[in-house]
């Protein structure tokens, strides 16, 4: 066996992250790791990288026992990871950066000796790529390639993947999977952690899933299904979301005419962009990260200002509108959960009051703590957030717990718009679906949804039409029903693909 850890445990204070996990993996397998967020999957991958060391339990390569204290010791002992977050120098080429770390960097990847072997080996595992192009010029797809490239070129032999596709469209997620396919043919060993069921069927060989720091199931992936992966995974019956009502298309709520933004750095992130959202209806935002998602969350919320064009609510341009009036009629859902989302050193109940404080005074500047937490405590029962007392940190809940406080207090403000940027990126299969179900049910009672997400099947499933950003311009696909994956996959990457006669009239832009 390539990889054996066993009975490995792990605890932080009074919480047991990992408990007694036997995991192996061998040449030439893809072995998905599934669970939900806390289930204890970043813990384990974590001392299998050398972040930290196991209270508990051994570590075998080749069945030699290795003691791990570093990601660079890991490097030593062939375990590499391809980080979701890619770790490049943009100024540097693709060789410069596969090189860079290694005997090879004192030249500067201009040794063609270095460039033979880099050269090798991408043709060897399916990696397209010019070594001479710049890195800060590549699509998000060719970069993951190239973090790829440089775990091989340092001789990986364990590779842990951490939410490869996050950031990839749907051919880019098809180009990583032959790749790694072609990986674990030439004897590598993958691991593969994933959200995704339908990714880790189309890819892995054999699936673990863990729950409460311990392992639930193993299995070749052959020889199970998405059902049985699911109850193990959260040990209930999971009904996905789906938008199946007509959307009634009653008043236009949002509106936008040649809306025009720049970034942090001044450049421009969005150019002319026109929309409307009717009440009642839910429109997605589809487009690689990075594009001009964020900023287009932050100037319909008055975060970001304008450079051109007019934002109407209601038919009431906000120019000039107080953040007031904003809060109450708009619910934001914001990208950043920690750092725009939630004020972490707060308690759940004040982050639950942050939009009701006039009714949450006394008088002005006089908090009324028992409203805090009596508002606060039913909200928790409603939304079933999972704290000790309202009167925990926030900062210490998990990912899907604080997007819970983030629905709870934002949809009960009674605002006719919602804008939801990535409302579920980073949740496990059933915080993913109570945050859907949530959407659908405002959705039913009228309220006007604007949905960013990286998921093109969550976008499928709850929007009623769907738009495409790509390089700040937002060009329409269409009605959700009458879309396909590689369709709006190709739109995403700039190309504009025939479309069904249907989908040709302009909805998800002018409604």
């Amino acid at each position: 066996m390539l990889l054996e850890m066993r009975n490995i445990s792990k605890s932080f204070g009074p919480v047991r992250a990992n408990d007694g996990i036997d995991f192996a993996v061998d040449q030439g397998e893809i072995v998905g790791l599934l669970g939900e967020n806390g289930a204890g999957k970043t813990t384990l991958m974590n001392i299998l990288y050398g972040m930290y060391p196991p209270d508990e339990g051994r570590i075998s390569v080749n069945g030699r026992r290795i003691h791990l204290r570093s990601p660079r010791e890991a490097m030593r002992q062939r375990i590499g990871m391809v980080h979701q977050h890619f770790m490049l120098v943009p100024s540097f080429t693709v060789l410069e950066n596969v090189v860079l770390g290694t005997s090879g960097d004192r030249l500067l990847g201009r040794s063609t000796a270095d460039a033979e072997k880099v050269s090798a080996l991408a043709r060897e595992h399916g990696l397209t790529m010019e070594l001479d192009a710049m890195v800060g010029k590549l699509a998000v797809g060719q970069r993951q390639q190239v973090e790829i490239l440089k775990m091989l070129y340092r001789g990986a032999q364990i590779l842990i993947f951490d939410e490869p596709t996050a950031v990839l469209t749907p051919q880019e997620s098809e180009i990583l999977f032959t790749s790694m396919r072609a990986i674990a043919a030439a004897g590598r060993a993958i691991i593969f952690i994933t959200h995704k069921l339908d990714e880790v069927f189309a890819v892995s060989t054999r699936l673990v899933v863990l729950r409460r720091g311990k392992v639930v199931l193993q299995s070749a992936t052959e020889s199970t299904d998405k059902g049985r992966v699911t109850r193990a995974m959260v040990a209930q019956e999971i009904t996905a979301a789906r938008n199946t009502a007509a959307s009634r298309q009653d008043q236009v709520v949002l509106e936008l005419n040649n809306v025009s933004a720049a970034n942090d750095q001044g450049l421009p992130a969005l150019t002319a962009v026109s929309m409307r959202i009717h009440s009642g209806e839910i429109l997605g935002i589809a487009g690689v990260s990075g594009n001009g998602q964020t900023e287009l969350a932050e100037v319909i919320t008055k975060l970001r200002p304008l450079t051109g064009g007019s934002i109407s609510l209601h038919g009431e341009s906000t120019a000039g509108k107080r953040a007031s009036w904003i809060k109450e009629s708009i619910a934001h859902v914001p990208e950043s959960r920690l750092d725009a989302g939630i004020a972490s050193a707060m308690t759940v109940g004040e982050n639950l009051a942050l939009k009701c404080y006039g009714q949450c005074c006394l008088i002005p500047g006089l908090l009324d703590r028992r409203e805090i937490s009596t508002r606060g405590r039913n909200l928790v029962s409603q939304f079933n957030i999972a704290t000790p007392t309202v009167n925990a940190r926030a900062g210490n809940l998990s990912g899907g717990n604080l997007q819970r406080v983030i629905l709870a207090r934002e949809l009960t403000t009674n605002a006719k718009l919602i804008v939801a940027a990535y409302p579920t990126r980073g949740l496990d299969i059933a915080s993913a679906e109570f945050v859907r179900q949530l959407l659908l049910a405002q959705r039913e009672a009228g309220t006007a949804i604007l949905l960013i997400s990286e998921s093109l099947e969550e976008l499928f499933s709850l929007s009623d039409r769907v738009a495409v950003l790509y390089r700040g311009k937002l060009t329409d696909a269409g009605r959700a029903a009458e879309l396909d994956l590689h369709g709006v996959g190709q739109m995403m990457m700039g190309q504009a693909p025939p479309r069904p006669a249907a989908a040709q009239r302009s909805e998800a832009a002018h409604g």
